[in-house]
């Protein structure tokens, strides 16, 4: 008996069932992939995946989840400072002293353009056992935005501190995901 013919590629019916993404992988699979990806250079998140798990992917695979992913964090995060807009409660009389710094930096694109990355620092303003001013619990956000939406990032992570009790004990939900 001969060789089967070739079929070629087809959409295999049980995909969607099995949870399996576009490109083959499994939201496990997936999510590796992306965390490699935000972490270092697509081609080396690609090279590790496949030695650690043995999932192979293009350069373009690793890419296109990657951005996929962090779109859909950022419609995420948006929906989020929105709703906050509505529903932020009073502040707590005497809450905490903060101090916020910006930044930027110049980055480097897969296309050749350089953009600038601003980034925001907030922490508690305190005094330690001498009496000296200090910062202390510092968080940091950096995106790829304008001036305007840099703010909003500050709003968000101005309320995550502001209401840091009730968020320890369920009473507000705000992600604390840049």
């Amino acid at each position: 008996m001969g060789p089967a013919p070739s079929v070629g590629w087809a959409f295999f019916p049980l995909d969607e069932e099995l949870g399996l993404l576009s490109g083959g992988l499994t939201p496990r699979g997936e999510e590796t992939l992306v965390r490699l990806s935000a972490w270092m250079p697509y081609e080396s998140a690609r090279e590790l995946l496949e030695d650690l798990v043995g999932i192979q992917v293009s350069k373009a695979t690793a890419r296109r989840a990657t951005l996929h992913t962090g779109e859909a964090a950022l419609a995420v995060w948006e929906a989020q400072v929105e709703r906050l807009k509505q529903e932020a409660p009073q502040a707590p009389a005497g809450a905490e002293k903060q101090a916020l710094s910006g930044d930027g930096a110049m980055v480097h694109l897969v296309a050749g353009e350089w953009v600038e990355v601003k980034t925001l620092a907030i922490g508690e303003v305190t005094r330690n056992r001498r009496g000296e001013v200090c910062t202390q619990h510092l968080s940091y956000c950096s995106r790829l935005c304008d001036a305007a939406s840099i703010a909003q990032e500050h709003f968000k992570k101005t309320l995550q501190r502001r209401y840091k009790r009730q968020l320890r004990h369920g009473q507000l939900t705000i992600s604390d995901r840049c």
